[in-house]
């Protein structure tokens, strides 16, 4: 199996997919895991292609790529995977098994700091407004009302507030009319200007109109008046549609009409042929009783369909001409298939609000061959004025509707630079122009907020006279000089001192209050401006302390606005020296650096942080009287004190020319140079004089000072007689006369250069030129328990990060000697090194070289550091002396005289009897001590003088045998009072000491059981400790102890911690996530929850910031917050929802447009070819069908020929038949008269003259019927002939009678041949298709069917004129197209639905839920009632009421 981790965010790599996979031989990790999109691939940790295979038991894991290093991203991820992997040598093969269990247990110990100190810098989550121009989302526009007008310093990126869109249509092509405010002016530039991210240049047909805000620009072209357009899109019918405008003040209206499909009637032959509709429009003021008034539609195009309201009458808005009924009856003709607009303007209008109304009166015709639906799109109220906006920068847009831009509207955004605020000059009285992005200048500009309009400067803000002119002033060269610059837009509102926190994080200042004036601070390398000394800081009052540096940050991210990546948000993140070889592990922060745009001051902001983590270590805190403190916040102050042995103060007795008498005895050591440093009483300056001898209280100066008694003083060895300090804050002290002041020591390192270039990571070997950076060497003095003074030179430089050199030689030697001493060779990434024990005197000069692996050395730095030691030891001790007090026996009071050395730095004292012979505490700069003993005895204390060079003078000791008598010894008093605070959720219990007493701890309790551990919150020697409490609210007990009387009374201190109140959330919705803003935070918080709930999880996110972006999968959201100190949570907030939409790249939808026209083209190039088969076959038809006609013509001759020839046989038929009979008759004739004859022959007798005549007559009818013999054999003669001829004749016919139905049949076939469906199938190297159509015709007008395989798409598609259904299916995803998609089946979404108007109104009914519980359904109520009136119940808020059936409440119950 195959252990498969896929992080799909890179920001947050807790959240990721572990899953076991069959390991497939010879399978690359491409085949475990190919989703689109770039990706890196680690095996067992070590980075590898995608097409590296992975072997049985091998951990994988997969993350996005990101630049920089990635390794940290994957240990984290894999980290308990890998542990496993080292434990059972699957990743460390190579290694004995002694390696491989000390590898897998160094790995599994450090764990998660390692994988901080690897990884990627995570998301900056302290900015509060995550604005649409700062968000992590990048610069978008804001829309709609009620934003506040941004307010612009220096250069900075923004999409503005959309103010005005607008759509017009000249009937074929419509054109996006956009008007921004950049906000406040006047500016100075906008520039790169673009639409999408892409230069506005790439656009044709945009124009682009920019106002800077002044108060006399010109209105910008197309927005000279205020339009609002309400989006319509109803279909009309023969019914009015009536909507109304937006505003009250309507002075015109203009209606848009749409017919997306065209307008045409298919005629039978498959062309377009011409048709129309009619509408009708009218309006009417709201509310008023008037008759509508009819709107006239122009029946053209263009602007004669603008139209003024004249009087009574309607003319044209450009020429005032007249109109004319019959060219305005709304008649709308077309023959085209392309998308037809229209849009009608009507103006003057009476100002109002109107109600507007239309409808299509009639079409051309209702069958499916007319093509003529027609849609109102858009009403727009137009209010006419000239707006200028005075005073506001404008950028207005015009672009033409192409296929670069259509669809929605496009994303507009530019660069804003304002490059000057007005500041008063109090010296020569007038306004100068300064630098907008200077810091300094932008908080001026915040709190005077001074505008010139015209030649007058008009002011909004605090008066000019306010604000400190000189220390801006001062702050703002500073900033100049160093090269700091502040580009930032307000673009949401917020508190003055708010808007002031962004200029002065960037220029490392603050503004500050002196009375009622404004002035401020700025942390930058400055001179003393103040001296402290024992002279004027209250006595007991003085403490020290040392800030720890385990757990300071050696990592610094920056967040800012990066202007070399087009002002995108962008974390750098700041490495501290010696961070890649540090044993310890990073400790990364975050700093939000809104108002930076420039990598290298980003770069230069995060060191100085790191080195104020570096050298910032020594604070000191102190009361002063009021009236002595002549210091501010920010300020380098001299500070000099007996405790810390800071030189000698106090205050000067006298003064003789230029011998000055001191308060205290200063001594003077041999070979040292001392001087005295003086504050003026009268001017608060620091005067420095130096100093020729001492003796006991009188210094003689080198020249005559102008010193006036009184006046405080230090005195010591140069550089040394005080320590510099810098003032953090100055706060009410234990009374109103006394202010106690916290400063931090001062180091001029803290402010060395950052000039060098920003690193970048190059992680091949450039170590034959590598050199270090920032050489910085120190000098350090200590003392070891024995009193030996060592001084060490502790040097510390930079690497080039992505650097490494083979090897780092140290080296070192005095100033006034010419060879170098190695001090030691160190591995390439070391980046510190401390020469230790050097001789006090002089000076050293030390050296760092790099050597690459060829053992060639690159370029030295050098650093020269002096070292001045005193030629002798401080004096011995004198007056030393111990009393006990007579009312407390328990304490030992000590006290000695001033020792008058110049370079005195204060006094050691011992207890002889401590076997660990350390002193009883740090050096003393007074000349008094208090020790508290507990049981009589005998003690022994010693005493020294210690020089600033370090020198000690010889010990002085005294004793003294005490008893300690109860009686004596005092009953600890009460505390006199206390308090119990909290503050970022910690409790902080302090109180006033007890002064009556020795007191040697404090216990504070929630009982009265003093000694019991049950009960005992805290045993503290202090006054003050951090201690737990259960219930928010009760008391605690605090006690003195002393080891004489035991415990004193107590006092009580009560405390009342209400539940924090609850915080007010707002949600800021993305595409991907959310972030939820906190409000109404307090102090006393220790931290902050957020409840998320989803349909799936819940989640809690705890942060100490007032933002939380949140990045989840797309559903609907519940938040709520609270605020969580000591005891817990507080009150929950008000529940707020939130929803991720689910997103849809815009890259899938493009390749999927773009496998789209792949497949469509591969379609239409086989279309093509069937219509030309199509129209083969057609041609072939008519062929057929005129040789079938001209065969039915022959055909009819030949049977006309036939049916004559019938017809004359049958008249010979006829006569034939005739003749035959005749023939008949007179053959019939001649045998009776032969009978007659034979008869009369045999009658003979009777009459011969009778026989003669019938002989005659018998030959006369022989002959007759002999002619008709004839006759009627000439008849069947030519009877046969015509018989014959008539059936020639129907032979021919019949003949031709086939001939023509042969004919026939090949036409009806051909005509069947080309209306048959036509079956085709196609393949070529890179397509397959498949198509059924009608073989005649055009198939894109009878109709087709497809299917079409590309290698990377497939398209289904059903084509009947203007209905298209089509389904296509690509690697980016499926897209459905068509009239109606009816599902019968059951249907599941895994992923969310993205619909353009969601869920249909009325959709959702009871009978489709299905709802166990009202807990399933997540809604505000409100008014919850059984029925609207009479008999009911009610529920709202906290009430519920009880009416009867006349609506009368019976019974209330809740609060009101």
């Amino acid at each position: 199996m195959i252990q498969l981790v896929i992080v799909r965010n890179p920001f947050d790599v807790t959240k990721r997919e572990a899953q076991e996979v069959v390991c497939r031989a010879g399978m690359p990790l491409r085949s475990y895991f190919c989703e689109p999109g770039r990706w890196q691939y680690s095996i067992n940790g070590a980075l590898c292609d995608p097409d590296a295979v992975p072997v049985d038991g091998d951990c994988v894991v997969v993350v996005p790529h990101v630049e920089g290093k990635v390794f940290g991203m994957i240990l984290s991820v894999g980290l308990s995977f890998l542990t496993a992997g080292i434990a059972g040598g699957a990743i460390l093969g190579g290694l004995s098994v002694g390696w491989r269990m000390v590898t897998a247990i160094a790995i599994g110990m450090i764990g998660g700091s390692l994988v901080s100190r690897l990884n990627r810098p995570r998301i900056d989550m302290s900015n509060t407004e995550q604005s649409q121009t700062y968000g992590w989302g990048g610069t978008s526009t804001l829309t709609g009302q009620g934003h506040p007008l941004a307010i612009t310093y220096g250069a900075m990126k923004s999409g503005g507030v959309l103010l005005s869109r607008h759509i017009i249509s000249d009937g074929a092509r419509q054109y996006l009319h956009l008007l921004y405010c950049a906000g406040e002016g006047e500016l100075q530039d906008i520039r790169n200007i673009r639409i999408n991210e892409n230069p506005i240049s790439n656009y044709k047909d945009v124009r682009v109109d920019i106002r800077l805000g002044t108060n006399d620009q010109t209105v910008i072209p197309n927005f000279a008046d205020s339009y609002a357009d309400q989006q319509l899109n109803y279909e009309l019918s023969q019914e009015w549609s009536t909507h109304e405008v937006q505003g009250n003040e309507c002075t015109g209206i203009e209606l848009t009409v749409a017919l997306p499909n065209g307008l045409y009637y298919s005629n039978d032959s498959g062309g377009l042929d011409s048709t129309s509709v009619t509408l009708a429009a009218e309006c009417r003021i709201v509310g008023s009783n008037a008759e509508w008034m009819r709107l006239p539609l122009c029946n053209t195009t263009g602007t004669d369909a603008f139209l003024t309201y004249k009087g009574t009458a309607w003319v044209k808005s450009l020429t005032g001409a007249s109109i004319y009924d019959s060219n305005y009856s709304g008649n709308i003709m077309d023959a085209t298939n392309k998308a037809v607009y229209r849009v009608y303007r009507f103006e003057n209008l009476p100002p109002g609000r109107y109600e507007v109304r239309m409808r299509c009166v009639s079409k051309g015709g209702t069958s499916v061959r007319y093509v003529n639906r027609v849609y109102w799109s858009q009403l727009t109220q137009i209010v006419y004025d000239d707006f200028i906006h005075p005073g506001k920068a404008l950028i207005g847009i015009r672009a033409l509707a192409t296929e670069q831009l259509s669809g929605n509207d496009p994303v507009v955004t530019w660069v804003q630079e304002r490059s000057k605020v007005y500041v008063w000059n109090p010296y020569s009285k007038v306004y100068e122009e300064k630098r907008a992005d200077n810091p300094a200048w932008a908080c001026y500009d915040i709190l005077h907020q001074c505008r010139k309009i015209g030649d007058r400067y008009i002011v909004r803000g605090e008066a000019a006279e306010r604000l400190s002119y000189d220390m801006f002033k001062a702050w703002a060269e500073q900033c100049s000089a160093k090269g700091y610059t502040f580009n930032y837009i307000y673009d949401s509102a917020m508190q003055t001192w708010e808007a002031l926190r962004y200029p002065e994080t960037v220029g490392r200042g603050k503004v500050i209050m002196q009375g009622t004036r404004f002035t401020c601070v700025y942390d930058y390398a400055a001179q003393p401006s103040q001296l402290f000394t024992v002279g004027n800081i209250k006595q007991d009052s003085f403490k020290e302390e040392f800030q720890g540096t385990q757990g300071r940050a050696n990592v610094v991210e920056i967040s800012f606005m990066n202007a070399a990546k087009n002002y995108e948000r962008d974390v750098l993140p700041v490495f501290a020296d010696g961070y890649d070889a540090s044993e310890a592990l990073a400790t990364p922060t975050q700093i939000e650096l809104m108002g930076c745009t420039d990598l290298k001051q980003a770069y230069a902001h995060g060191k100085h942080a790191l080195r104020a983590n570096k050298y910032e270590l020594r604070t000191c805190t102190f009361d002063a009287y009021v009236d002595a403190i002549a210091c501010t916040i920010g300020d380098v102050i001299l500070l000099q004190h007996d405790v810390t042995e800071w030189g000698s103060g106090g205050r000067v007795i006298s003064v003789d020319g230029a011998a000055v008498t001191l308060d205290r005895a200063v001594t003077m050591a041999e070979g040292k140079q001392y001087r005295l440093m003086v504050r003026d009483s009268k001017t608060d300056a620091l005067n420095t004089y130096e100093v020729k001898s001492a003796a006991d209280v009188v210094v003689a100066l080198a020249q005559t000072a102008d010193i006036t008694p009184g006046d405080l003083y230090t005195f010591g060895e140069a550089t040394k007689e005080a320590k510099p300090f810098r003032v953090l804050s100055i706060t009410k002290g234990m009374t109103e006369q006394t202010r106690k002041i916290t400063c931090m020591e001062y180091y001029a390192q803290l402010y060395a250069s950052d000039d060098g270039d920003v690193p970048i990571i190059d992680y091949t070997t450039g170590s034959d030129a590598l050199t270090v950076q920032n050489l910085i060497v120190s000098p350090t003095v200590r003392r070891l328990p024995d009193g030996t003074t060592l001084y060490d030179l502790a040097a510390s430089w930079q690497l080039p990060r992505g650097m490494a050199a083979k090897q780092i030689k140290v080296e070192y030697r005095r100033i006034d000697s010419l060879e170098f001493t190695v001090h030691a060779v160190y591995d390439g990434t070391a980046t510190r090194a401390v020469i230790a024990s050097v001789e006090p005197s002089g000076g050293y000069r030390v050296r760092v070289t790099c050597y690459n692996d060829l053992g060639l050395g690159a370029g030295s730095v050098e650093q020269t550091v002096n070292i001045t030691a005193g030629s002798t030891t401080p004096a011995a001790v004198t007056g030393f002396e111990i009393v006990q007090d007579p009312a407390n026996s328990s304490v030992l009071r000590l006290k000695w005289d001033a020792n008058r050395e110049k370079d005195l730095l204060g006094y050691q004292l011992y207890n002889k009897d401590d076997e660990t012979g350390l002193p009883v505490t740090e050096l003393i700069a007074g000349t008094s001590y208090t020790y508290f003993i507990a049981n009589s005895g005998t003690y022994t204390f010693t005493i020294c003088a210690i020089s600033r060079s370090g020198a000690e003078s010889d010990a002085v000791e005294a004793s003294i045998t005490a008893t300690v008598d109860a009686k004596s010894v005092a009953v600890p008093d009460p505390p006199h009072s206390g308090e119990i605070t909290m503050k970022k959720g910690e409790l902080l219990a302090a109180w006033d000491a007890v002064t009556n007493t020795y007191i040697d701890f404090y216990e504070v309790r929630t009982d009265d059981k003093v000694g019991q551990k049950a009960g005992l919150l805290a045993k503290t020697a202090d006054i003050r400790v951090a201690i737990t409490l259960k219930a928010r609210s009760g008391a605690i007990l605090v006690y003195g102890h002393n080891p004489q009387k035991g415990y004193g009374a107590p006092l009580s201190v009560h405390y009342d911690f209400p539940a924090l109140p609850a915080p007010s959330i707002a949600i800021q919705e993305g595409m991907q996530g959310f972030a939820v803003i906190l409000y109404n935070l307090t102090d006393a918080a220790k931290f902050y929850r957020v409840y998320i709930i989803c349909s799936s999880y819940n989640e809690a996110l705890e942060t100490t910031g007032s933002l939380v972006s949140y990045t989840g999968e797309a559903d609907i959201y519940q938040v709520y917050a609270v605020q969580v100190d000591a005891f817990g949570e507080g009150v929950l907030s008000e529940q707020k929802e939130a929803v991720i939409k689910a997103k849809i790249d815009k890259e899938a939808i493009e390749n999927l447009n773009v496998t789209q026209s792949d497949l469509d083209a591969v379609l239409a190039k086989q279309l093509q070819d069937i219509q030309t088969d199509a129209a083969s076959a057609k041609q072939t038809a008519g062929a057929a069908q005129t040789s079938a006609n001209n065969a039915n013509t022959a055909a009819g001759v030949a049977q006309t020929t036939a049916n004559t020839a019938n017809t004359a046989a049958g008249v010979a038929q006829s006569a034939a038949s005739n003749a035959g009979r005749t023939a008949r008759d007179a053959t019939q004739s001649a045998r009776w008269a032969q009978i007659t004859a034979d008869a009369a022959n045999t009658s003979a007798g009777e009459a011969q003259t009778t026989a003669n005549n019938a002989n005659a007559a018998a030959g006369n009818a022989a002959k007759a019927a002999g002619e008709a013999q004839k006759t009627a054999n000439r008849a069947s003669s030519e009877a046969e002939g015509a018989r014959s001829d008539a059936i020639n004749s129907r032979d021919l016919a019949g003949r031709a009678q086939y001939a023509a139905n042969e004919a026939q049949n090949k036409a009806n076939e051909a005509q069947r041949t080309a209306d048959r469906m036509v079956v085709q199938v196609r393949q070529t190297q890179d397509s397959v298709s498949s198509i059924v159509a009608k073989l005649s015709g055009d198939p894109q007008n009878s109709g087709y069917s497809a299917i079409t395989q590309i290698y990377n798409g497939l398209q289904l598609k059903v084509n009947q004129g203007d209905v298209v259904s089509a389904i296509n299916v690509a690697p980016w995803g499926v897209r459905i197209d068509g009239r109606l998609l009816h599902i019968t089946g059951n249907t599941q979404f895994d992923g969310n639905i993205i619909a353009n108007h969601m869920l249909q109104a009325n959709a959702v009914t009871a009978d489709k839920l299905a709802v166990g519980s009202l807990s399933a359904i997540s809604a505000n109520i409100g008014l919850l009632r059984t029925r609207t009136s009479g008999e009911r119940v009610e529920m709202e808020n906290n009430q519920i009421r009880v009416y009867d059936a006349n609506n009368k409440l019976r019974v209330r119950m809740g609060v009101w």
